[in-house]
């Protein structure tokens, strides 16, 4: 969750600082692709005027509902098995890929697995192809892509 200390922590929107009583909105880490367009987003906290005037707001929100429908106690259900994934080292998610829904990525956002239970996964060569053509395609910035594909191959192996 972003920090916000009211009196020094900046408006990651117009960059003045959020004042004491001024209505704010702090934001979870929920962008992977350094890439995506709501990435000043990520993590941030921002003046509540600031955010609701932002013409993203919308898909902000949009991709926070997805992340909290998919993510958080009670909803972190295997694709494999089925059963909750409760042991922090015998997990693993699959960040958010894309908000496009057309696109064949889509369906894996918010994935959860048992790290034991990859290489039983039946989707597991798709998700590997998605993640090398994203990879090639130059739409995905920074290293979290590379290093899922990396445990998803060590894991596989």
């Amino acid at each position: 969750m972003g920090l916000l200390l009211q009196g020094s922590t900046p408006c990651s929107i117009c960059g003045q600082v959020i004042e004491a009583g001024v209505p704010a909105v702090v934001l979870p880490a929920f962008v992977w692709n350094d890439a995506d367009a709501l990435l000043p987003f990520n993590d941030a906290s921002m003046h509540r005027t600031c955010f609701e005037a932002h013409p993203l707001r919308v898909q902000v929100e949009a991709a926070l509902e997805e992340l909290n429908r998919k993510t958080g106690p009670g909803r972190r259900k295997c694709a494999v098995c089925g059963s909750e994934v409760l042991d922090p080292d015998d997990y693993l998610m699959v960040p958010r890929l894309t908000d496009d829904v057309t696109s064949p990525a889509h369906r894996f956002n918010y994935t959860h697995l048992h790290r034991s239970q990859v290489r039983e996964w039946r989707e597991l060569g798709d998700l590997e192809r998605i993640l090398e053509q994203f990879d090639t395609a130059g739409g995905w910035e920074g290293s979290v892509l590379r290093e899922l594909l990396q445990q998803l191959r060590q894991l596989s192996a």
